[in-house]
């Protein structure tokens, strides 16, 4: 998935939830090893409702367990299967039990042991589920291109009626169809022989288990193209209805209010992220649950010094009361550095992460064209004094004590916090950060 954002400026029923009183109709997540993110409650797969208590989801499913939670961030929300590691053979459906709150059903989780893309059709309604792999697939350089099948493929799904199509835009090039649930090169539908170019009506899928006559349709007039297959037992020949209309002009088609936004385009999903350019920015921590504002130093750019460890992982926000819907993070685990990354997505993604534990200075830069975000590690002393520095620090049971020559010294929490300012500082034990002037030293407090 390639994501790029950049920054362009715009010219012109709430539900109240009672925690595990019920489960809660208007939210589902996916989470389990066999999903993106693993086994996280703070980065599960959201579905998609659509109506009548029903939800959806498209993507990949590695091999392994998982199961649904009804609220971010709660294993106590659990929805499981009903026996031990159920397998995903067929496509349901399948029953769902209720393990949240204080129901003590044993946590069963549901198996896929076929790697590759999936419908989940959840219906809260009637606690039953369904999984449903692809009737076939798009791959060619008129579509996603050619690569790693998981990057490139295009699933298509059939409807519960069985039928099977597909409208999305195609460009030049060559194009061929998957088959046998879309999960490997082989078997596919080819052309019936070279050359054969793809365009308004019907065409021959001819049945490919190897190699051999792995001819390609030849897309020669870009624009938006509905697909329609019929592919009879999907164990042999088929057909294809194609209907070709000129690309949708875009001109127009999004509004906003005055401002300044990122936009982010997702190629491999096709689909674009808007944000606003923040005017308050924090860093959210998954660990440790912590918030860092930054201090805005300029009109779009934004500064903080946080302490930050190799092991957790970053997001940044515009809200810290509702920091996942005001995300702003990378499409991929992306490593700070001080050259910095112009992966900023107005999205609930992926994570920022750095190389080791330390004290960090982070920028965010929003003033131009392109977003970026970098992040220097500070080296810091103890109590003693830094060479060629005229101030020191030191500790006298629990006070903070800062000699030499300064103009300024405050003491902070690791998460940004003031506690304390002056020469002298009475605080609490622990660790604190305490900044002289433009001098940064990190103290224990015992």
């Amino acid at each position: 998935m390639i994501v790029k954002s950049i920054i362009l400026t715009a010219a012109a029923a709430a539900v109240a939830i009672t925690s595990h009183a019920e489960i809660d109709c208007t939210r589902l997540y996916l989470t389990g090893e066999a999903t993106p993110a693993g086994w996280s409650e703070n980065l599960p797969e959201e579905l998609t409702p659509v109506g009548g208590n029903c939800f959806v989801w498209d993507g990949w499913l590695n091999t392994g367990e998982f199961k649904f939670i009804n609220t971010r961030g709660d294993w106590g929300s659990s929805i499981v299967a009903d026996s031990y590691n159920l397998s995903i053979d067929t496509e349901g459906p399948y029953r769902l039990v209720d393990n949240t709150g204080a129901n003590s059903n044993p946590d069963w989780k549901f198996y896929n042991n076929r790697p590759g893309y999936v419908r989940i059709i959840a219906d809260l309604g009637n606690m039953s589920v369904k999984f449903r792999r692809p009737a076939t697939g798009i791959v060619g350089e008129a579509a996603l291109g050619w690569g790693n099948l998981q990057d490139v493929f295009i699933p298509v799904f059939a409807d519960d009626e069985g039928r099977i199509s597909w409208t999305g835009l195609l460009r030049c090039g060559e194009v061929k169809f998957l088959g046998d649930g879309a999960g490997d090169w082989h078997p596919c539908y080819n052309a019936p022989w070279e050359g054969c170019v793809l365009d308004n009506g019907g065409h021959w899928l001819k049945y490919n288990v190897t190699d051999a006559d792995d001819y390609k349709y030849m897309v020669v007039t870009p624009g938006l193209y509905t697909l329609e297959f019929d592919l009879g037992d999907r164990a042999g020949d088929g057909s294809l209805k194609v209907t070709r209309a000129d690309a949708p002009d875009l001109t127009g088609a999004f509004a906003a209010l005055p401002g300044r936004y990122m936009v982010a385009y997702d190629r491999h999903d096709m689909r674009l992220h808007f944000g606003p350019v923040p005017t308050r920015l924090y860093l959210t921590a998954y660990l440790d649950d912590t918030c860092v504002e930054f201090q805005q130093t300029a009109p779009g750019v934004f500064s903080t010094k946080a302490s930050m460890r190799a092991g957790d992982y970053y997001k940044l926000c515009y809200s810290a009361e509702q920091p996942e819907l005001t995300a702003i993070s990378p499409n991929a685990d992306t490593m700070l550095t001080p050259d910095g990354t112009a992966n900023l997505s107005p999205m609930h993604g992926y994570s920022y992460t750095v190389p080791e534990d330390g004290e960090y200075t982070l920028t965010a830069d929003f003033s131009g064209t392109m977003p970026m975000l970098r992040a220097e590690r500070m080296f810091l002393t103890g109590i003693d004094n830094i060479l060629g520095t005229p101030a020191t620090v030191s500790v006298d049971d629990r006070t903070i004590i800062v000699s030499g020559c300064f103009t300024e010294a405050d003491a902070y929490t690791p998460a940004g916090v003031l506690v304390a300012s002056g020469a002298r500082m009475s605080v609490t034990p622990g660790i604190y950060i305490v900044k002289v002037d433009n001098l940064t030293f990190k103290i224990a407090v015992r």
